[in-house]
């Protein structure tokens, strides 16, 4: 059999966050849901950059030849600038939508503390 040791530190400032999703849960389950959306969504887009970015590394790394006579790099760095700005429109979003979920739970800050 294994044992694995795990090494929980509880913070004042950790206990206070978790505080104030539990009270968040109960009092706002819409801004509650609306915050783990947009932090879901934020995973998924650095995970998209990654991917992108690893694209890329790849399409640098097989060129033959020049790498701006190479219609496949060409093409694909085409479509990684487009993707990319996508995903940063999207991020731009989210990054609005939390201040506005942050705000809110300023609103509920004293009870947490």
């Amino acid at each position: 059999s294994r044992v694995t040791f795990v090494n929980f530190t509880v913070t004042p400032s950790s206990l206070q966050s978790q505080c104030m999703n539990a009270l968040l849960k109960s009092e706002r389950p819409d801004v509650d849901r609306k915050r783990e959306d947009q932090l879901k969504l934020q995973g998924e887009c650095k995970v998209k950059m990654r991917e992108l970015e690893e694209q890329l590394l790849h399409a640098l790394s097989n060129v033959e030849g020049s790498i701006l006579e190479d219609v496949k790099v060409i093409a694909t760095l085409e479509k990684i600038k487009k993707e990319s700005s996508e995903i940063q429109e999207k991020l731009g979003q989210t990054d609005a939508i939390m201040q506005e979920i942050n705000e809110t739970s300023a609103l509920y800050d004293t009870a947490g503390e």
